[in-house]
């Protein structure tokens, strides 16, 4: 981290730092998370690279359907997949 805040002889400064830091780290999570979709699923020759890097939308979707399924349908049990993406949580 070199920065005028720590290391006075540079140009860089924190607003610099985080604007870099905060979408590599995102970046990194999104990447980290879309391998192991593949690991946790019931069929892991059924899982596609598209289905892979769409995981927040995917858990997105999940998390709507499980509020919206608390008020509804809240006698529907879900499938073992659906009851490990919901332990998440």
């Amino acid at each position: 981290m070199n920065v005028k805040e720590i290391n006075p002889g540079t140009t860089a400064t924190l607003p610099y730092y985080a604007a870099t830091i905060i979408p590599l780290t995102g970046a990194t999570i999104w990447i980290v998370v879309a391998i192991q979709v593949k690991y946790q699923s019931d069929d892991p020759d059924e899982v596609t690279v598209w289905s892979q890097l769409t995981w927040p939308l995917t858990f997105a979707y999940y998390l709507f359907g499980r509020v919206y399924n608390s008020f509804s349908n809240s006698g529907r049990r879900l499938s073992p997949s659906e009851n490990r993406m919901m332990a998440a949580v």
